[in-house]
């Protein structure tokens, strides 16, 4: 029974369905994109999750309300059939009076819905295509608009920006810092770069009026020191380069060079001789220098010039040199030059070491003492930098006390960090704030500095002033 009608209900059933889908979405994609487009230009940020939940609950609430007014009901049903169809009622008449019965009734109900049965359901319409195509078309307009428009950038008033002028105290400690740098014992040829860098720093700095632009130009010249001292320096990416070859005999050597260590590259050195054997002395020769030269090759472009490069690769044309020869001589000469040629090569790569170290020290020094002078801490640094210089480890290897009755300095750097003689929070009564005793007792030892490269103050005075600062930083002993 009914099923005539049913039909119709069923096509009216899903084409409200999908009209309130199309329309919830379209309009929850408005909405959303509506509201992205407003707090771009309001310069807002939110959490992207949060558009994609006010989108999907306004798609839910409108669709909701749209199939609420689609949904076809008998009565609304029945009477849309009658008009279009022209059936006089019937349907509504057989809707109204379903529950009845009679023999009238139920042949009227048996008419009405055969008619409807042999009547095809697109002969009814279900609402006008183009009504339900505004939606989707505002929406993606609204979403490519979205897309496209600027998030706004509020930038900081004249008003606002924190002024800079560089102080007579910050020039002397800059000069003094380039004639340090100057007088070091660094290479000449990143010598000169990091002076150059240095000079035009100070030069700059002299033209310079805001603080922003201030720690910009400062943090440009650390950058530049630090890229300076790793184009120069050659004991991380050597040691990198000989670990990646994959030549196990020398991976000991090439960790020991990655971490700048003098101590265990000597240690290894005699590691990688203590492997050539006399009976087998040929066969360990030949083994050794391709491993060397091996580990090597890919740093061969890069640097080929490079006192640590040419060490390693002078001990592989040594070793190579003897095993190329010792069928002229006998055994106790090739182990002879063997010797001589893994002494030249720990004298080279030692030295090597030394200047690359040297290196490293100087440039951290000149970015530690730049930090200090303009007041930059390492956390406005460019993220994943610190004060730090290069990649190495300044360790040393463990003290023999039989090799030296002296206690073993290992010459690193430190961590960079001042130490003071307290950690205690005291009153600032300029700020009016609770600070580090060593932020305010640097601020006075500034002071005190810039007035003591003034002249004007007796040399007797200056030394009982070095020595009271010194007991502050130190702490009482």
């Amino acid at each position: 029974m009914k099923q005539g009608f049913l039909k119709f209900k069923k096509r009216f059933q899903i084409h409200a369905i999908v009209k309130s889908v199309i329309f919830g979405a379209s309009v929850g994609l408005l909405s959303a994109s509506a509201l992205l487009t407003i707090l771009k230009r309001q310069a807002v940020r939110l959490n992207p999750f949060l558009y994609v939940l006010i989108g999907v609950a306004v798609a839910a609430v409108c669709g909701g309300i749209l199939y609420t007014i689609l949904r076809p009901t008998d009565k609304k049903l029945a009477k849309k059939l009658d008009k279009e169809l022209q059936l006089h009622e019937k349907v509504q008449t057989m809707i109204a009076f379903e529950n009845e019965s009679g023999d009238i009734l139920e042949l009227q109900r048996a008419d009405t819905d055969l008619r409807l049965k042999e009547t095809p359901v697109k002969s009814v319409k279900t609402g006008r295509i183009w009504k339900h195509t505004v939606m989707p078309v505002l929406a993606v307009a609204m979403t490519v608009v979205a897309a496209i428009v600027p998030m706004k950038e509020i930038i900081p008033t004249q008003a606002e920006e924190p002024k800079f002028e560089l102080s007579s105290w910050q020039e002397t400690r800059l000069t003094e810092l380039i004639a340090e740098v100057k007088a070091s014992d660094m290479e000449q040829a990143p010598k000169e770069e990091v002076v150059v860098q240095l000079e035009g720093l100070l030069s700059a700095l002299k033209t310079v009026d805001k603080e922003s632009v201030m720690k910009q130009t400062v943090i440009g010249t650390i950058t530049s020191v630090k890229q300076i001292e790793d184009k120069y320096d050659s004991y991380d990416e050597l040691g990198a380069t000989m670990l990646a070859s994959g030549q196990e005999q020398v991976a000991s050597l090439a960790s020991a060079l990655a971490k700048m260590s003098s101590l265990t590259a000597k240690q290894e050195l005699s590691v990688l001789k203590e492997s050539i054997k006399e009976e087998t002395l040929g066969e360990d020769m030949q083994t050794l220098e391709r491993a060397i030269d091996g580990s090597v090759a890919e740093a061969a472009e890069e640097w080929q010039s490079d006192a640590l490069y040419l060490a390693l690769t002078k001990l592989a044309d040594d070793v190579g040199y003897v095993y190329g020869t010792m069928e002229s001589y006998t055994q106790t000469w090739a182990i002879m030059k063997l010797d001589e040629a893994f002494t030249n090569a720990e004298r080279s790569i030692d030295a090597a070491l030394l200047q690359q170290r040297t290196n490293k020290e100087t440039a951290e020094m000149a970015v530690d003492e730049l930090l200090f002078i303009f007041g930059i801490s390492e956390t406005e640094l460019p993220k994943g930098e610190n004060s730090s210089v290069g990649t190495g480890s300044d360790e040393e290897g463990e003290y023999d006390p039989e090799e030296n009755d002296d206690p073993l300095n290992d010459g690193g750097l430190g961590d960079g960090e001042v130490v003071y003689g307290s950690n205690d929070t005291i009153y600032d009564y300029e700020t009016g704030a609770f600070v580090s005793y060593g932020e305010v007792l640097d601020r006075y030892f500034s002071r005190a500095t810039e007035q003591k490269f003034s002249g004007d103050v007796p040399e007797e005075l200056q030394q009982l002033i070095d020595a009271y600062f010194a007991k502050l930083y130190n702490g009482s002993k």
